[in-house]
């Protein structure tokens, strides 16, 4: 795992203050695009600006002139890899989203009914007790209604 990113562009000198903003927008970019590629959360953004006269700074490539030369590095550290998000996988994964929130508060009301003295559940402690109960209660309202007769 990556443990420091960078991402860099050049700069002549004769960028207006738009132009500097989108080459921090795209710097920005860099880091979420990362991120997202490698699983990772990073620390803030630092910003160092170095003159090819610097050690650390690469030559400038032959299209760079100007008043001012200078490289903008964004430098930032890995955090810690990215939170796996858990998707629901049996019943309530075909649920919309507003039946899936309001058996969320149903079940959330009926467990604190039985167990007054638990803390609440989490949305994936709903969806587990969703896709455990809901079929088996899908399939007696089914049978129910099979079974009984219109007069």
């Amino acid at each position: 795992m990556i443990r420091l990113y960078e991402s860099a562009l050049w700069l002549t000198g004769a960028e207006t203050v738009e132009q500097l903003q989108s080459v921090t927008d795209q710097i920005t970019n860099d880091f979420t695009k990362a991120a997202t590629q490698h699983g990772v959360v990073f620390s803030p953004i630092e910003y160092t600006e170095f003159h090819p006269i610097d050690d650390r700074c690469p030559a400038p490539p032959d299209w760079c002139s100007g008043p001012n030369v200078r490289i903008l590095v964004g430098e930032a550290r890995v955090l810690c890899k990215a939170p796996a998000y858990a998707k629901p996988n049996g019943f309530s994964k075909y649920l919309d989203k507003d039946t899936l929130e309001a058996m969320r508060v149903a079940t959330r009301r009926q467990h604190k009914l039985a167990n007054p003295q638990t803390k609440g559940l989490t949305d994936a402690m709903c969806d587990a007790m969703i896709d455990k109960v809901a079929p088996e209660t899908v399939e007696r309202l089914m049978r129910d209604a099979r079974d009984s007769t219109v007069h």
